[in-house]
C-alpha cells in the first residue's frame, strides 16, 4: 500500500489492537503498518471491534446530523442560508457523518475475512474419537 494510506490506517489498526487486548490476545503493530500481527489464533472480537466502534460513531453523528437538521429547519435557516450560523452545526454533523461512514467501509474488508473464517470453521468435519 501507498505510505500515506499507512498512516490514515492508524486510527483503524490501533483499534484492532484495543480489541485483541479487550479478549486477551497479544499484538503486535509497528506505526505506519497496514496490519497486526496476532500472536496466536486472530478472533473475531479484535477482527470486528474497529467496525463496531466505526458503526456506534456513524449512527451517532447520523442522528446528530437529523436532531441539527430539523432545528435549522425550525428557524426557518434552510433552503436560502446555508452557512450561517444556525446551519454550521448541521455541516459540521454532515461532515462527521460522511468521515465516520467512510471508515465504516474501510472496515467492511475486516468483516468479510472474519464471516469466511467463521464459515470454514463450521464447515470443518467433526472428527471422531477414536475407538
Amino acid at each position: 500500500m501507498c505510505g500515506m494510506l499507512n498512516w490514515l490506517l492508524v486510527p483503524h489498526e490501533l483499534l484492532h489492537v484495543v480489541g485483541y487486548r479487550l479478549v486477551g490476545r497479544r499484538c503486535v503493530y509497528r506505526w505506519g503498518d497496514d496490519h497486526v500481527s496476532v500472536l496466536g489464533s486472530p478472533h473475531w472480537f479484535g477482527r470486528l471491534f474497529p467496525f463496531g466502534v466505526s458503526l456506534a460513531l456513524w449512527l451517532i453523528t447520523l442522528i446528530l446530523t437529523g436532531v441539527a437538521y430539523a432545528a435549522a429547519l425550525q428557524a426557518h435557516v434552510f433552503p436560502s442560508d446555508h452557512w450561517t450560523a444556525e446551519a454550521l452545526p448541521t455541516v459540521f454533523w454532515g461532515v462527521c457523518s460522511v468521515i465516520t461512514g467512510i471508515h465504516v467501509g474501510l472496515s467492511y474488508y475486516d468483516v468479510q475475512k472474519t464471516v469466511c473464517h467463521l464459515r470454514q470453521i463450521v464447515k470443518q468435519p467433526a472428527t471422531d474419537p477414536p475407538q
